[in-house]
């Protein structure tokens, strides 16, 4: 085991991926270099990027790291702040993988090598959420964000630059709205379950689980993640849908679903395309749509073309024989199409 290990490299990927790149020897005064870079394809240029969020996992032999106070004992090198936890143990109770959180500075096409993970006393201090009474609250520096406990409507309130952005109680939050137009709000829901689910200096997630409660009673379950970070306005929301339960046999049908939040003062609406961005002002009882149909993702690219070395062979032939009445995507403003593509172009 110790063999394998000291052999890993592990390298953070800037996006959202996360894969495994320095040499590691571990001992009492083990160090951990992390590579950090953009996940960009052949021909694709990057940007600069400022404190950009990165997150990796890094596993350890057993009976290397414990914890302190539930938190894995490292450190960092070359990162202002960060926070790790536990994401698996060994059965003598010693840490088996540990996760990260940092920040980092990457060049466009370039590299930061400068974070290197060593013992330590856990994480830098502070925290971004904090539970008072019936309300979480997240303060990342650049913006503050609540949320309500009972009534979730997602974003209860938010202000940024000294600016209020979504006043109180303003937001229906999430929407399903029933094959017979009527409509079953997350909000109405009195059972609800909404936590601080993670928590640092870096990164904070609040965690909301319930159904979506109308006038004729349930209507499928919802469970909703939102990653706020250090310093950034910037919140990545993680909707899931279930219709698995035993409170509901029977097949729900429904028209639409929404995550609604009511900005102020005319926000922009901006959406990706197949060959860049569509940014719109909204104005009064106005929204963005966007609708995707069939598509032939993964795309086939020359050069570092993964489609062909995807967990599941394409199947070439019966793509060129089937067809569906739906494909491609479309993006509008009320009855105005802002941009579409066809099967083979997506966002």
């Amino acid at each position: 085991m110790l063999k394998a290990l000291e052999k890993l490299t592990f390298t953070a990927v800037i996006l959202g991926a996360l894969v495994l790149g320095g040499s590691i020897c571990f001992g009492a005064e083990f160090s951990v270099p992390i590579t950090v870079h953009e996940a960009l394809r052949e021909g694709v240029s990057g940007i600069d990027r400022k404190g950009e969020p990165v997150t990796v996992g890094i596993p350890f032999p057993k009976g290397e790291l414990h914890e302190k106070n539930g938190v894995p004992q490292l450190a960092l090198e070359g990162a202002p702040d960060y926070q790790f936890r536990t994401l698996a143990r060994w059965q003598d109770g010693s840490v088996k993988w540990a996760l990260v959180d940092f920040q980092a500075d990457v060049s466009s096409g370039g590299k930061n090598e400068k974070v290197r993970v060593v013992p330590g006393g856990g994480n830098t201090p502070g925290m971004l959420a904090e539970e008072r009474g019936g309300v979480i609250s997240v303060n990342t520096g650049a913006m503050t964000v609540t949320v309500r406990k009972k009534g979730f409507n997602l974003f209860d309130s938010v202000a940024a630059d000294g600016k209020d952005i979504v006043l109180p109680g303003a937001s229906k939050g999430i929407v399903v709205e029933g094959d017979d137009g009527s409509e079953y709000l997350a909000s109405n829901d009195r059972d609800a379950k909404v936590a601080i689910e993670e928590n640092g200096p870096v990164r904070a997630v609040v965690k909301a689980e319930g159904s979506h409660i109308g006038s004729s009673g349930r209507m499928l379950d919802y469970t909703v993640r939102m990653h706020f970070y250090k310093g950034s306005t910037r919140v990545k929301v993680f909707y899931t849908l279930r219709n698995a339960s035993k409170k509901q046999f029977e097949h729900a049908h429904i028209r639409s679903l929404d995550l609604v939040t009511k900005t102020e003062s005319g926000p922009y609406a901006v959406a990706s395309k197949h060959d860049g961005k569509v940014k719109e002002r909204l104005g009064n009882g106005s929204e963005l749509v966007y609708y995707q149909a069939v598509s032939a993702f993964p795309q086939s690219y020359g050069g570092d073309a993964f489609y062909y070395h995807a967990p599941i062979p394409p199947d070439f032939k019966r793509e060129r024989e089937r067809g569906f009445s739906q494909e491609g995507y479309w993006i509008k403003d009320g009855d105005k199409v802002l941009a579409e593509g066809r099967k083979s172009e997506y966002p």
